[in-house]
C-alpha cells in the first residue's frame, strides 16, 4: 500500500475523495470554522479547496473589491494535512518544482488562514 509520501503526481487533485472526508470531519467537529469562497469572482484549480476561515474570507473579499471585482485566480487556500504531506514530500525530494513546503500542521494553509493567488499586473495598452 502506498503512502501519501510516495504520491508522485504534482497535483493533489488525486486525493480529492480523502480531502473531502477530512473537510467533512472538520465540519462535524467545528461547524462553521471553514467557509466556502467559491461564490466570489474567483477561479480555482482542481487541487484547490474553496474554504477559508472567516477572517481570511473577509480579506479575500476586500482584495477582490480593491481590484474592481475582477476575477482572482486562487492557486491554493485551505489545505488538508494529506495535501500538505504530499507537498512537503515533493519539496524534500525536489519534485514538481516545489522548492519549499512546511511540514503538515505547520502551514498557515492547514488552518484556512492563508491563500496563494496568481495576480500578475494587468498590462495597459500604450498609445
Amino acid at each position: 500500500m502506498a503512502t501519501l509520501y510516495q504520491y508522485q503526481n504534482c497535483s493533489t487533485a488525486g486525493i480529492r475523495a480523502l480531502d473531502l472526508q477530512l473537510i467533512n470531519q472538520i465540519e462535524r467537529i467545528a461547524p462553521g470554522v471553514l467557509v466556502r469562497f467559491d461564490h466570489l469572482p474567483v477561479r480555482i484549480g482542481a487541487g484547490c479547496h474553496p474554504y477559508l476561515q472567516k477572517p481570511a474570507l473577509r480579506a479575500l473579499e476586500l482584495a477582490i473589491s480593491d481590484r474592481g471585482g475582477r476575477v482572482m485566480v486562487v492557486n491554493s487556500a485551505y489545505r488538508t494535512l494529506a495535501q500538505q504531506a504530499i507537498l512537503h514530500a515533493h519539496s524534500q525530494h525536489k519534485r514538481c518544482g516545489i522548492l519549499a513546503a512546511a511540514q503538515p500542521g505547520l502551514s498557515n494553509h492547514n488552518s484556512g488562514l492563508s491563500l496563494d493567488v496568481e495576480d500578475a499586473p494587468r498590462m495597459e495598452a500604450t498609445p
